[in-house]
This record gives structure tokens, C-alpha cells and sequence, in this order.
């Protein structure tokens, strides 16, 4: 019975063949979601991020409106490294068939997803594409004395 669920919910999800992104299916037969195939779009941005619930952080704020190209993990021992290779082969062919004007890497500010970015930006490097990285700073709100010194450190060298 669990079995059959997971599969009706299966068959009501797609998974864009352009991105990566999970999204309910619409009534097309289309492989791409919703974002890969709205003609509104900035085609000339790519923003990777390490999961959907990532995009959907992005989208929510409302600050982008580019495209984006989903990782689904990020590199980690604990991970499956092949299948983060694979992920990340993708997005390398992908730039070079679509050849944008920037790619924003979008990881979580943590060990891991600073690895990542590193990595991503030494494999991106030779396409001669723009490499940003996201603005990390201060949370509105809160009080410099109580602020750790890694992120003021990254506050204060990445002003602008």
C-alpha cells in the first residue's frame, strides 16, 4: 500500500530535465519546470544551489530572476562522490551548451558548501564564464558585540 503511494506521488512530480528542480507536473508533456521554461526568465544567469528547498529559498525573496541548476547534495565524504561528479559534469556541459554570462554558486555558508564552491569554481574556471559567490554579511537585527568573528570578518572584507 505504501509502495503504491509512493509511486502515485511519483508520477505527479517532475524532475527538470534543464535544472534539476522538483516540481507537481502541469498539464504539458514538457520536461523542463516551470522557471526553465518561462520565457521571462534572465537565460544569461545561472545560480547553483545544493538543493530544491535552496531554489525555493532563492525564489522566495524575491532577489533573482535567473536560472538555476540544483546539485542535489554537496560534496561531502559522508555523500556518494560519483554521484556528485556526475551532478557536477552536468552543469559543466550545460554551461558550455549554454554559455551564460555568470554563474552565481549559491551554497550554505557552512564547511561543506564553501568546499563545494571552491571546488565549483575551479572546475568552471577554464570556460572563461563569470563566477560570483553570494554576499555573506550580518542578519538584520543583530548586535556587533554578539556577532562570531568569521562572519565579521566576511562582513567587513566583502563590503561593497
Amino acid at each position: 500500500m505504501l509502495a503504491k503511494h509512493i509511486l502515485e506521488i511519483s508520477d505527479m512530480l517532475l524532475t527538470c530535465s534543464r535544472c534539476g528542480n522538483i516540481e507537481a507536473k502541469k498539464n504539458t508533456d514538457g520536461s523542463e519546470c516551470s522557471i526553465c521554461s518561462d520565457p521571462k526568465r534572465d537565460k544569461k544567469r545561472i545560480a547553483v544551489v545544493e538543493e530544491v528547498v535552496d531554489l525555493g529559498a532563492v525564489e522566495r525573496a524575491k532577489a533573482y530572476n535567473g536560472l538555476y541548476h540544483v546539485l542535489a547534495g554537496n560534496l561531502s565524504a559522508k555523500k556518494e562522490p560519483e554521484a556528485y561528479a556526475a551532478r557536477v559534469k552536468k552543469l559543466i556541459l550545460r554551461v558550455r551548451k549554454e554559455i551564460p554570462e555568470e554563474i552565481i554558486i549559491a551554497t550554505s555558508p557552512t564547511y561543506d558548501g564553501d568546499t563545494m564552491a571552491r571546488h565549483l569554481e575551479r572546475e568552471l574556471m577554464p570556460l572563461g564564464i563569470k563566477i560570483t559567490r553570494l554576499a555573506r554579511g550580518l542578519s538584520r537585527g543583530v548586535d556587533i558585540e554578539y556577532v562570531d568573528e568569521e562572519t565579521l570578518h566576511e562582513a567587513l572584507t566583502g563590503r561593497h
